[in-house]
């Protein structure tokens, strides 16, 4: 088989070292990955070629870079492709999904505050107003694809509040 979206294949494992899954989706696994010559962690996005055409894994990419240099929007380090899969490196974001911790706080008799709904709604205006700067609509915004950039950024403090919209698979 001929790429479709690099020149050539490359596999992304003389890059990266593969680790644990970290989520799944409907044509797509995230893994975490340490960048060999930087020792950065990242998310590899694993796209299985056979889901999804060229034109639409182009338009991802390409959408990636067009977002790239917001801080509340997803950013892009490296593209691989080999036989199988197209894979998109990203910053690691370890707080989880916003989802998640809605229904951690709710499980724990917590709520946030609109304070808090205050903070990361701004954030995510942002992300969405740039990306509409550079002529791209998201058309998936939901909790599940704002993510937390670190672990205690759900923990109460609105100083610790911290987001980044993920997911322009659709866009």
């Amino acid at each position: 088989d001929a790429p479709v979206v690099c020149k050539q294949f490359q596999d992304v494992r003389t890059s990266y070292q593969l680790g644990p899954e970290l989520g799944a989706g409907a044509y797509a696994t995230v893994y975490e990955g340490v960048e060999s010559a930087t020792g950065q962690q990242h998310a590899l996005k694993a796209i299985e070629k056979i889901h999804v055409d060229a034109p639409t894994l182009k338009g991802e990419i390409d959408i990636l870079m067009k977002v790239a240099g917001c801080d509340e929007c997803m950013d892009l380090h490296h593209v691989f492709e080999d036989a199988r899969f197209v894979w998109l490196a990203s910053t690691m974001y370890r707080g989880g999904e916003l989802f998640d911790a809605i229904v951690a706080h709710c499980e724990r008799g917590e709520t946030y505050t609109e304070q808090h709904a205050a903070v990361m709604i701004a954030q995510v205006i942002r992300a969405v107003g740039h990306c509409h700067d550079v002529g791209v609509i998201h058309r998936d915004v939901k909790p599940e694809n704002i993510l937390l950039k670190n672990p205690d950024t759900g923990s109460g403090s609105l100083d610790d509040l911290d987001v980044v919209l993920v997911d322009f698979g659709i866009s």
